[in-house]
């Protein structure tokens, strides 16, 4: 039977990984104090030494009294706050936000030590074994915004140990990402250039600047499954940038490219992941994909003609409807709403494009006809002018690497 893994303690952990017993007396492994971010092995043994010597902690005022600036600096005590390992005196939010004052705290006390400035109540009472203590005002409670807010705990725990241990914030919302997402473990090589949506928690982010100065993401998204990378032009991350934060819940929607032997995910849409989302089912969005594929053959086959489920044509056709029905909150009342839904693929030309641009665009276009409009937005004095094209492609991820390579990152999007 395997042990239960608890987040730190000063009063329970060791330096290093071990097992102790919990108030029950039941087994359990306390996260090692050495292996919290920003406290390290010295401060790990003052810790363990000085409540092997002389007993747990009573509470902050003492923790801090024993083991003095010299041993808690700012940044050391930050870390055992956020990891949980204070969480024996007290609301982690509310010790957070009395940092300030319980390092200040620490200070003055270690200095009056060091000069000898105590009392002589105090050198009484600690002749017989006793601290005098002044109690750290601590913020109050009902000053906190939020006193306890689940994730933000959550994700002061994986800052600080490199993991979710106490909970994890997919666990929650786990139906809604399989609800609303393909599972990441299902995307494959064979989906290349393949219209889909996941959805997870944002765990990394790492941001860079293209050569037209303009910012971009690449984000690592995490299920329950697994994780991927995502793409996010700068279009997209100009008009959502508030969704794309770590740790926070979200839904996309793009293509997948499988360039160098990767799968990723270059996305068009973005949603906030929440109970409250609107948002069709994506297993929805799949059967009525599938069925509109089966209905065209059936069709097909009354007329003479072939078509194949398996063919690029039925591909194209199954991606088109599954992309027509993922618009959220849409109600089809009109010609009008129906043609404003349909997917069209913008190019945008730089202002020093010039004949040898458009040569090798239509070259590239020629490659990747299809079914989806094609708009291009040439420079003007006003901004840019938009002319429909009348050849249609088709948007993979091969044809927005070779536009994008052509032109620069962000010229393109659906």
């Amino acid at each position: 039977m395997g042990l239960k893994v608890l987040p730190p303690s000063v009063n329970q952990s060791l330096v290093e990984f071990g097992v102790v017993q919990d108030e029950t007396g039941q087994e359990i492994i306390r996260f090692a104090l050495s292996a919290v971010k920003n406290v390290g092995v010295g401060v790990a043994e003052r810790i363990v030494a000085e409540r092997e010597q002389n007993g747990q902690f009573a509470n902050l005022e003492d923790f801090v009294t024993r083991l003095g600036s010299d041993t808690l600096n700012k940044k050391s005590l930050e870390a055992l706050i956020k990891s949980g390992a204070l969480d024996c005196f007290g609301q982690r939010a509310q010790l957070f936000h009395s940092l300030e004052t319980i390092v200040k705290y620490s200070s003055v006390l270690t200095k009056q030590r060091q000069h000898n400035q105590l009392d002589l109540f105090s050198s009484l009472t600690e002749a017989h074994g006793v601290q005098a203590q002044v109690e750290i005002p601590l913020v109050p409670l009902d000053q906190l915004q939020v006193q306890n807010d689940q994730r933000q705990l959550l994700s002061w725990e994986k800052e600080c140990l490199g993991i979710y241990l106490s909970d994890h914030p997919l666990k929650a919302a786990s139906h809604l990402t399989l609800t609303f997402g393909q599972p990441v473990n299902e995307l494959t090589l064979e989906d290349e250039g393949q219209r889909t949506r996941i959805a997870g928690l944002i765990t990394i982010i790492k941001k860079i600047v293209t050569k037209s100065n303009e910012p971009m993401l690449f984000v690592t998204l995490e299920d329950t499954t697994g994780q991927t990378e995502i793409l996010v032009f700068p279009r997209l991350y100009q008009e959502t940038a508030a969704l794309w934060q770590p740790d926070s819940l979200i839904v996309t929607e793009g293509r997948i490219s499988t360039k160098d032997g990767q799968i990723k995910l270059i996305a068009n849409q973005v949603w906030e992941l929440s109970a409250d989302l609107k948002l069709d089912s994506f297993k929805a969005r799949q059967e009525i994909a599938r069925y509109s594929v089966e209905k065209k053959q059936a069709d097909k086959l009354k007329k003479g003609e072939s078509f194949s489920p398996d063919s690029p044509q039925a591909r194209a056709y199954a991606d088109k409807v599954f992309a027509n029905q993922g618009q959220p909150q849409l109600k089809r009342r009109s010609s009008t709403v129906s043609a404003a839904i349909a997917p069209v693929f913008y190019i945008s030309l730089p202002p020093q494009a010039g004949p040898h641009y458009i040569e090798s665009l239509k070259n590239i276009i020629e490659q990747h006809t299809g079914q989806t409009s094609l708009v291009l937005r040439l420079p003007s004095s006003n901004g840019y002018k938009e002319v429909a094209c009348q050849t249609r492609i088709e948007p993979t991820a091969a044809l927005i690497a070779a536009v994008e390579e052509l032109i620069g990152a962000g010229s393109t999007r659906l």
